[in-house]
């Protein structure tokens, strides 16, 4: 039977199949479409898992399928772009006996709202069996999303006037190990914005969009504000978040698109844009410290909080959260973006239906390699000599020692192991590789691999054992998904050259060996000839592209990627003579 989960939306639209023994696979319509960040309907990611899966569909019952999106309604989206893509997607969904996959073809059809989505999202992947959740993003459902018997409707605002469009910004809810019960939820509203097609408000996710359209011309580079504030000074005390918005907004701004523009911009306008950062950074650790305080003190026996929606990969917050011991236990999944959202759609409906039993998961079953199964680097290993022929190529008995050997010599060398990761970090399935004090490396991936600003700072990954020995959190605290950016011990400064930001913090991965035991035996062959545990860790892609997904991505990439003269996919090595 299974469950299908539908992300509609202007940005990471994808498709969840959750199979009726709680396998799950998620489809990014930006890996399959090469466009990254895509949107709107997922049709080419449907049409990919359909060609692959087709028997899920035919026993999937038309109730069982959930969209959600944001601003708008799924049914009001797919009307919004309906001339321009559901003739198209209305044909070919047809012709493949999925039309019952739009709403004016299935009235049995059901739609769920964003913030719900996310904290599905992660009760499904939560390694508590308690714990209290909390959604901060841009903007989630609009009101009007909400049914009448939606079981978060005590918690709208009252008396909202009815010619004013308010959606959700922030929401918190208990999860008790039985139903996820709502706490709070704050509501926002659009306020005017100069840039045509941008919806601004007074969330703080919106905040870093905002900053992001003034400084690199693009809202959803928001990521990179926080990475900025490191070299910026807080000019101001932000006492209303809708006021400064509009004031930098009423400034003349020169955005900088591209790395290029970016780093040869005059010294005066990047003093300005990261003094920016570091103004709306310091706002939203002390908004979202407000928000984790006020839930303990409803909550003053709860030990866990998982933090989702964009606003959760802000690892700097992370990180002070963890530290503090307000909590017992901070934790954030791989993909609390919205690339996520369409498990918790799925999930969520699963669930209420009765269909699956939650069971909090061990930390050794907790991955991120849930993209298509179809382009398991498993399945594609036996295509290597073909594909790769105009490269030397060995298949490896060790592959973990070989590459160590290279990474050892201070080789970069691409990593394709198993199924792709739904998030946006890489986290050892296609990720780049290379020693974290190697000289200059930090410049040297930006500049030729990369091509990304040179602000930007790397992060690592690190034998879980030793974490402790490298940054300052007790031993074998889990990270596993590079979500906090700990301060790292001053002693191991040199070794970690690379990957420390200008804050002295440094992105980790921890790596445990019942979670990934291959690349923990990288790490491990890794330091036997070196002494060091860690290796820097970047996503395999260069910048304003998606990760890579499948074998002629990586081919792709190889060819087109002079500075990279290794690539391990599976137990094959391939290399430039």
């Amino acid at each position: 039977m299974g469950y299908l989960g539908l992300n509609v939306g202007a940005h990471d639209s994808s498709a969840c199949l959750l199979e009726d023994n709680g396998e799950v696979a998620i489809y990014l319509t930006e890996r399959i479409s090469k466009v990254k960040n895509a949107g709107y309907f997922p049709h080419a990611s449907l049409l990919h898992a359909f060609n692959h899966n087709a028997k899920f569909f035919n026993a999937l019952k038309n109730e069982n399928i959930v969209a959600t999106s944001f601003l708008l309604t799924p049914q009001a989206l797919e009307k919004v772009f309906s001339e321009k893509w559901i003739p198209t997607i209305g044909e070919l969904l047809n012709h493949l006996g999925l039309d019952r996959l739009l709403f004016k073809n299935n009235p049995q059809m059901n739609t769920a709202t964003h913030h719900r989505c996310h904290a599905y999202s992660a009760v499904a992947f939560s390694p508590f069996e308690s714990c209290l959740i909390l959604v901060v993003d841009g903007a989630g459902s609009a009101i009007e999303a909400f049914s009448k018997d939606h079981p978060e409707r005590s918690h709208f605002p009252q008396n909202l006037p009815k010619d004013v469009k308010f959606f959700e910004t922030s929401s918190a809810y208990h999860w008790d190990g039985h139903k996820l019960a709502t706490v709070k939820k704050k509501f926002s509203r659009h306020l005017s914005s100069p840039f045509e097609g941008v919806k601004v408000c007074d969330g703080l996710g919106n905040l870093f969009q905002s900053a992001s359209q003034v400084i690199f011309g693009d809202w959803k580079q928001a990521g990179k504000v926080m990475g900025m504030s490191a070299y910026g000074k807080i000019t101001k005390k932000i006492e209303d978040s809708e006021k400064f918005i509009q004031e930098f907004y009423a400034e003349e701004w020169t955005p900088r698109k591209g790395k290029k523009e970016f780093d040869e911009q005059p010294e005066e306008d990047f003093k300005r844009a990261v003094d920016l950062s570091a103004t709306v950074q310091a706002y939203f650790m002390e908004q979202m410290w407000l928000k984790v305080s006020e839930l303990k003190s409803l909550y003053p026996n709860e030990k866990n909080i998982v933090l989702v929606g964009g606003c959760a990969l802000n690892c700097l917050f992370n990180s002070h959260l963890m530290k503090s011991g307000l909590f017992e236990n901070v934790f954030v999944p791989p993909f609390p973006n919205d690339e996520g959202i369409a498990l918790g759609a799925a999930w969520g409906k699963a669930y209420e239906d009765g269909q699956i039993k939650f069971k909090k998961k061990e930390w050794r079953e907790l991955t991120a390699a849930l993209g298509s199964p179809e382009h398991d680097t498993k399945k594609h290993e036996s295509k290597i000599p073909q594909v790769f022929k105009n490269f030397k190529i060995q298949l490896s008995n060790s592959i973990e020692e070989e590459v160590a050997k290279l990474l050892e010599k201070g080789e970069v060398v691409a990593w394709l192991q198993g199924r792709s990761e739904v998030g946006p970090r890489a986290l050892g399935h296609r990720s780049l590789l290379v020693r974290p004090d190697r000289k200059d490396v930090k410049k040297y991936l930006n500049n030729y691999v990369k091509f990304r600003e040179d602000f930007r700072p790397y992060g690592a990954m690190v034998m879980l054992e030793n974490v402790h020995d490298y940054v300052d959190v007790p031993q074998n605290t889990q990270m596993p998904f590079m979500t906090f950016a700990p301060q790292i011990k001053k002693e191991k400064k040199d070794v970690l050259a690379g990957v420390t930001h200008l804050d002295e913090t440094c992105r980790i991965q921890t790596v445990d060996k019942n979670q990934n035991p291959r690349l923990h035996l990288l790490l491990e062959k890794f330091s036997q000839k070196t002494g060091v545990h860690v290796l820097l860790n970047t996503s395999l892609n260069i910048m304003g592209q998606p990760i890579l997904e499948d074998v002629q991505d990586a081919l792709k990439f190889f060819e087109t990627a002079p500075a990279v003269k290794f690539m391990a996919y599976g137990n094959w090595l391939i290399s430039k003579d």
